[in-house]
């Protein structure tokens, strides 16, 4: 079963929960509200999930909050203009950062001092190990608490939360591959050159797993037929690369790339598409106060607001994919697909799969 470019119509996409195997939950059906009755919900939502006005103050008096973030230059937008508009007095500053280089800086900043406020990881290790080193700050706002927020339990360590799901999909150019992709078998029937994938050196943690549930999603060794069939892939340092590619014609066809960055491209005007299948690879991307920040307010402030509902709906505006509130709307539906879930793979077996790849496609 796949679903291409299939829209969300007036529901709302709750995060996926399940463990390896289970099937995804489905929306709710959508209902017709006057203009008043909207504006009082908004109204009553933003009332609900308002800090205490203390830590507002203090926050205004830091003046900024500084995010180190893996998030699509869209997300980072959307998020940029509607946060200017709930927090005028505090500036959000967006560091756009490999997932190794945020790493390797927040290793760097623990030593000489933390810069950041907040992270953004799909790292559930690392996140563990910043949570056993006490390096982390639990978010304390009323968000929270909040029964339609659900992006806590999921998340690796108590002190993190889930800021969106990304889903990964087949994604293809409408002029280079017009017929799109229907199979993994497709795939394998494409001409060299045209298929593009990420490098699973550049982000084990996301890349790796993801190739393992390609293999169990196709039924077969999907990776080893891949290079046996002499397509020559373009390799890239991962879903953002890959999917600028894919949108400028540089390569017909994506393996790495979520739905929400092939769906960012097509918004854009790009001529490309992209299909959910069973037995999609899903990864969280977790967010977290590092303790120490030098904005502790304004980083409280920032993380009560991104699970709010205008924080995930600003997410959703910039097409991510699934997000942890049940009244925030999306784009993408997937109702009745089965995910595979991320779960942390031994170093031992990252190793053994980058040798394997080297020897196929480098």
């Amino acid at each position: 079963m796949t679903v291409h470019n299939r829209l969300v119509r007036g529901c709302s996409l709750v995060g996926v929960l399940g463990l390896l195997g289970m099937g995804v939950a489905a929306c709710g059906s959508s209902s017709k509200h006057s203009a008043g009755s909207t504006a009082t919900t908004a109204a009553a939502a933003a009332s609900a999930s308002a800090m205490p006005q203390a830590i507002v103050d203090a926050a205004n008096k830091e003046g900024q909050v500084e995010v180190y973030t893996v998030d699509s230059t869209a997300e980072v937008a959307s998020v940029q203009a509607a946060w200017a508009k709930a927090y005028p007095g505090i500036k959000l500053n967006y560091d756009r950062l490999s997932p190794a280089e945020i790493e390797a800086r927040i290793t760097a900043e623990l030593s000489s001092g933390v810069k950041a406020d907040l992270i953004d990881l799909a790292d559930d290790p690392f996140v563990q190990g910043l949570s056993a080193g006490a390096h982390l700050v639990k978010p304390t706002g009323p968000s929270f608490s909040d029964p339609k927020w659900t992006g806590s339990a999921p998340a690796p360590a108590p002190e993190a939360y889930v800021e969106q799901g990304g889903p990964y999909c087949w994604g293809w150019n409408t002029k280079l591959v017009p017929n799109g992709i229907h199979s993994f078998d497709d795939y394998l029937a494409l001409k060299p050159g045209l298929i593009g994938i990420g490098d699973p050196a550049a982000n084990p943690p996301a890349l790796v797993p993801n190739f393992l549930s390609m293999n169990q999603a196709a039924g077969y060794d999907f990776v080893a037929k891949l290079g046996a069939a002499h397509v020559k892939p373009m390799i890239y340092a991962g879903g953002n690369p890959t999917t600028a590619a894919l949108a400028s014609g540089e390569i017909g066809a994506s393996l790495d790339a979520t739905c929400g960055q092939i769906a960012q491209q097509k918004v854009a005007g790009a001529p490309v598409d992209y299909a959910l299948y069973n037995g999609y690879y899903l990864i969280n991307t977790d967010e977290m106060i590092v303790k120490g920040s030098p904005h502790p307010n304004a980083a409280q402030v920032f993380a009560n607001w991104r699970a709010s509902q205008a924080g995930m709906q600003a997410m959703a505006d910039g097409q991510a994919s699934i997000l942890f509130r049940s009244d925030v709307k999306t784009f993408l539906d997937v109702t009745g697909f089965k995910s595979t879930v991320y779960k942390p793979i031994a170093d031992a077996q990252v190793k053994d799969f980058i040798n394997q790849f080297n020897q196929l496609f480098k």
